[in-house]
């Protein structure tokens, strides 16, 4: 399970660390394995979410970035970026060479501007028949992100047997890193490969 976080720019840069410190109280009692912060607000209130109301490029960095340096200073955990590329080249430009090399989970809709119906209603086959086109698919990633290590690739999915549609997301880290960010032991073979595998040794055995 991973703990996420909402950064919001718009209190003072003196009570950042209130919203920090209240994430890492939920960390604490609900300990997940994997922590994630979302940099994508642009809007300066929560009254007049509008055009009018826009916060600086500068606010919203700077408010990332002190998130960022007091929770990992804070906590041992793996920590994320969760952005996307319209918020960065719209809101924020900067944002994408500072998360850099930081590891980065990027929302890029697979069916976005198609028209598929939303919610689109599919199956745990038709899911799993989707996957090797996603990630085939490029990714619209922010300016300056070099790591992605998950892709959030729709949110019109409403798998069969769930209530309602769901964010849909992909690891694209390498299955070690996976499994030690989420303090997993990878499966054991399957049946079929452990048949090879005693095929191979009977053969080099003279069998």
């Amino acid at each position: 399970v991973g703990g996420y976080h909402w950064c919001d720019p718009i209190p003072g840069p003196a009570y950042w660390y209130k919203q920090a410190d209240h994430f890492l109280r939920a960390v604490d009692t609900w300990k997940p394995s994997v922590l994630a912060m979302d940099v994508e607000q642009w809007w300066s209130s929560w009254t007049y979410i509008d055009k009018q109301h826009i916060l600086s490029s500068a606010r919203i960095l700077d408010n990332a970035i002190f998130i960022w340096d007091y929770i990992k200073a804070r906590s041992d955990l793996p920590l994320m970026v969760y952005t996307a590329r319209w918020f960065s080249a719209g809101y924020c430009p900067l944002l994408g060479n500072w998360i850099g090399d930081k590891p980065a989970w990027i929302a890029d809709y697979y069916f976005y501007g198609s028209q598929y119906p939303n919610p689109m209603h599919i199956d745990a086959a038709a899911l799993a028949a989707l996957i090797p086109d996603v990630l085939a698919d490029p990714i619209n990633k922010p300016t300056g992100v070099t790591n992605i290590v998950m892709r959030q690739f729709e949110s019109r999915i409403w798998l069969d047997g769930t209530a309602h549609n769901y964010d849909m997301s992909i690891w694209l880290a390498d299955d070690d890193m996976f499994y030690e960010w989420f303090g997993l032991q990878p499966p054991g073979p399957t049946l079929e490969q452990r048949v090879t595998r005693l095929e191979q040794l009977a053969h080099t055995h003279g069998g």
